[in-house]
């Protein structure tokens, strides 16, 4: 996880800024999203990003309208154009998003990854964290986590696994200074 924390931190990424919403990004990157109807993917994909036929776009991001109120498959999209194809480079061939549990590669592990630490910064969520921590009188859990939920976009379970990662990355991290 560290890895990919710092692997993210010296990306281009880091240089446009953490936490955009799919679209500011893909306008920034060059890239076009379009929302395709539930059956002009298969069944098994989220997204996609594909060589795109209009010459002023890097590249295609198609997703399914059902997943389009998440931009966690967008973003997901674009983190495999920064890591895979490189930033205003075309690209040539196609990434799959596949659905919630159809995840097998460890590459497409490590971007879901990535897309979720560049959409909930590590920053922000340990200040997040630490503001929790530090509230008095003590501030609901269950507002907390909604509030964070509201405030990436994301969605209850994706904000838990967030948290934990960051604690333990901040953990690690302090047991080696």
């Amino acid at each position: 996880m560290i890895e990919l924390e710092d692997k993210l931190t010296q990306s281009p990424l880091a240089e446009i800024g953490f936490a955009k919403t799919d679209e500011d990004l893909a306008k920034i990157l060059g890239l076009e999203i379009v929302v395709v109807h539930d059956n002009e993917l298969p069944r098994d994909t989220e997204a996609t990003l594909t060589h795109n036929d209009n010459p002023s776009y890097f590249g295609l991001i198609q997703v399914k309208q059902k997943y389009r109120r998440s931009v966690f498959a967008c973003i997901h999209e674009i983190i495999h154009y920064v890591f895979d194809v490189g930033c205003n480079k075309y690209v040539q061939e196609t990434f799959e998003r596949k659905v919630r549990g159809k995840t097998k590669d460890a590459h497409e592990q490590e971007i879901n990854y990535m897309a979720a630490s560049y959409s909930m910064p590590f920053v922000q969520i340990k200040e997040a964290i630490r503001n929790y921590n530090d509230s008095s009188p003590k501030a609901d859990e269950l507002v907390f986590i909604h509030d964070l939920c509201e405030h990436y976009g994301q969605e209850r379970e994706s904000v838990l696994r967030r948290i934990r990662e960051v604690k333990r990355i901040d953990r690690s991290r302090t047991a080696k200074h």
